[in-house]
């Protein structure tokens, strides 16, 4: 099955554009967090999530993601954080150098708007909450 989906290119696995391999994680439940055609940005995105099954390749008709969303990110060495802010402000500072389990669009709470959260980014936390208050500061001033 696999040799129909993608081939070796340069020691690389790449898909063939039928297929991507998915990076799912398992907290707090199995969802589909990201999909890559190349195996190599899948398995260093893996490698960032913890509770994340390893990559499996699949059918894109069987993908609920955006494939290659966030191949810029993780080529350029960026990792996932997630940054949860209340009024601008970081929310609990010793929570972020916790794990990190799924990606989240950032987002204001439905049931609580002072809250600002989700995944952003970049290269160290210090530099995920900059781009997290950023994000929120142009939010609430549009």
């Amino acid at each position: 099955m696999g040799d129909t989906f993608y081939k070796e290119i340069g020691g690389l696995s790449k898909t063939s554009g039928s297929a991507a391999w998915v990076v799912y994680s398992t907290v707090p439940e199995r969802i589909q967090s990201a999909a890559f055609h190349d195996k190599a940005l899948a398995e260093q995105l893996h490698q960032e999530l913890c509770d994340s099954e390893p990559p499996i390749l699949m059918g894109e008709n069987e993908i609920d993601v955006q494939i290659n969303e966030y191949s810029r990110q993780v080529a350029e060495g960026l990792i996932p954080y997630t940054v949860i802010l209340e009024n601008g402000e970081l929310l609990r500072e010793d929570t972020y150098d916790s794990e990190i389990f799924n990606i989240t669009a950032p987002s204001f709470a439905v049931d609580r708007p002072e809250i600002f959260s989700g995944t952003f980014w970049a290269t160290s936390i210090s530099e995920a909450i900059e781009k997290a208050q950023n994000d929120w500061r142009i939010k609430i001033n549009q």
